[in-house]
């Protein structure tokens, strides 16, 4: 485990196998900081959902920073950029950590309103079944979104070349996947744009960009020219600029900082 996560009593608990295709874990934050931190939540092409039972926290994005008080609940979506997570004083964040495309089985209606954005949910039961404590986190959170739950025909297949894309590590061209998967480019396009809101040129990036990452976190790799190399890029200067793009810092920052989440 990251040490930055073990520094703020960071816990897992277990999704019920009926939903675990599309949901990846449940987790908890329970600490109290001297100071405030700030962390990054690196894009990964998946959704999550963050209930706050402590004291405010920050949640900035490219565009937008959101205050959330104490009760309140925010659905994260599909962001092309890293998202700052600023925590202070006497923090208890319980969270949902979809799969990617896992979302659009329990919250279709705001499919059309997540891309490079939150929202807020209005939904205080499930608020106060966390704060209430009689039953554990699990069981809370199973039951909230078996309730949800809407299984639709074509997303078992879409998980399919969604895990294809990560076996590959997001080097896989789109007609590559066309031809393995007998759909044309077209018909891909809008399975994206459906399952996720982005093209799917954009998600092999984030794939790329994320398995990028998880070898500039060894701190045996060798050179950023063998990174990029090993991730798809041919071009040291087309690798930067791309970690550039998407966590808004230089892989040489980024080893040096080393405060993500994801």
């Amino acid at each position: 485990m990251n040490n930055k996560l073990k520094d703020l009593n960071f816990s897992l608990f277990i999704v019920d196998k009926k939903i675990e295709l599309y949901v990846q874990s449940y987790w908890q934050v329970k600490c109290t900081l001297e100071k405030t931190v700030e962390y990054l939540l690196a894009p990964d092409g998946a959704m999550g959902l963050i209930v706050n039972l402590g004291n405010k926290i920050k949640i900035k994005t490219e565009k937008k920073t959101y205050d959330l008080e104490m009760g309140e609940i925010l659905l994260l979506g599909i962001h092309e950029h890293a998202v700052s997570v600023v925590l202070e004083n006497n923090c208890n964040l319980l969270g949902i950590r979809f799969n990617p495309a896992g979302a659009f089985c329990f919250f279709k209606n705001d499919y059309s309103n997540l891309y490079q954005n939150n929202i807020l949910i209005k939904e205080n039961s499930l608020y106060k079944r966390l704060a209430k404590e009689d039953k554990s986190i699990e069981e809370v959170f199973n039951s909230y979104l078996l309730s949800l739950f809407k299984e639709d025909s074509k997303i078992k297949s879409f998980v399919f070349m969604l895990k294809k894309i990560e076996e590959d590590k997001g080097i896989i061209e789109i007609e590559e996947l066309s031809s393995l998967l007998n759909i044309s480019r077209r018909s891909i396009d809008r399975l994206f744009k459906k399952y996720l809101g982005i093209s799917a040129n954009i998600y092999l990036r984030i794939i790329k960009i994320k398995y990028s990452r998880e070898e500039l976190r060894n701190v045996s790799f060798d050179t950023l020219t063998n990174v990029g190399y090993n991730n798809g890029y041919f071009d040291q200067s087309h690798f930067i600029r791309e970690f550039k793009t998407f966590m808004q810092k230089s892989p040489k920052q980024y080893v040096k900082e080393k405060k993500t989440l994801s």
